[in-house]
């Protein structure tokens, strides 16, 4: 085992059989503070599970945020630099691994150089399995280490099952779930990003890629849409209708339904009737 500091543990595995699938080195990080990696380019697959701590994926295409729950892939040859946010404990779990299976695994999952990093849907059996094999790496028996090859095969199984891993349309399908029984409160994009476990910048990009719109632009459509209905009924005033979706100034409701429908509340009421 080696470290540099006191909050991290490495320790090196070997055992060169079987080539198909196999590891180098695993280790730990425990509630590193100030934590930055890279940039760095490896010659084999770092595979690195966040436990807790947030921080942010630097790349030439995009910034990807890193959250605790997702792993990050580390591909061969690919640079690859992240920084903690300031003040965030960052604690990890990674395997090196390599073999000729690896590539044929996260190509089956869509997880690339362009998108490392993924959310499992059971992120707490992906942590026991890194600790397992960290805790079985100080072992010199065949048996143990047979066992973290056999460990290794179960994070791959883990992920593989059908819908274990997050994808940007999961992402959006949450979020439209959120809203459409939420459009009444005064939800924002920071809010529903905490949610789903992505920064706000991030959700709102994918969400206008995947709609077409802005994430604020569909929240007021959604309320608008129920507005219009509510506004058919007498025994609803104006009033009522907008604070029955959670919009509560007057003149701004005024503003966006004449924005938004071409007509005036008292108007479109009058019409529509």
């Amino acid at each position: 085992m080696f470290n540099n500091d006191e909050t991290c543990f490495e320790n090196i595995f070997s055992y060169p059989e079987p080539k198909d699938l196999n590891m180098y080195y695993c280790g730990k990080r425990i509630k590193t503070p100030n934590h930055s990696y890279g940039p760095e380019v490896r010659e084999h697959f770092l595979i690195v599970y966040i436990k807790e701590g947030t921080g942010t994926l630097l790349s030439l295409r995009e910034k990807i945020p890193l959250v605790p729950g997702s792993i990050l892939v580390m591909f061969p040859n690919e640079k690859i630099h992240y920084i903690v946010e300031k003040k965030s404990l960052w604690s990890i779990s990674w395997v090196g691994i390599y073999g000729n299976l690896v590539y044929g695994f996260f190509d089956k999952l869509g997880i690339t150089p362009e998108k490392p990093v993924f959310r499992p849907e059971n992120p707490g059996r992906i942590e026991s399995i890194f600790e397992e094999i960290y805790n079985n790496s100080f072992s010199d028996t065949s048996d143990d280490r047979l066992k973290m090859i056999g460990l290794l095969y179960e994070f791959f199984s883990c992920i593989m099952s059908e819908g274990r891993i997050k994808t940007n349309k999961n992402y959006i399908n949450e979020i439209l779930n959120i809203i459409e029984y939420n459009y009444d409160k005064n939800i924002s994009i920071e809010s529903l990003a905490k949610s789903v476990f992505v920064n706000p910048s991030y959700l709102s990009r994918i969400f206008k890629e995947e709609k077409g719109i802005t994430l604020k632009e569909y929240i007021i459509n959604k309320k608008i849409e129920r507005v219009k209905e509510l506004l058919i009924n007498d025994r609803v005033s104006i009033k009522m209708a907008a604070n029955s979706v959670g919009i509560t100034d007057s003149l701004y409701f005024s503003r966006i339904f004449k924005k938004k429908t071409g007509m005036s509340p008292s108007e479109y009421r009058m019409r529509f009737k």
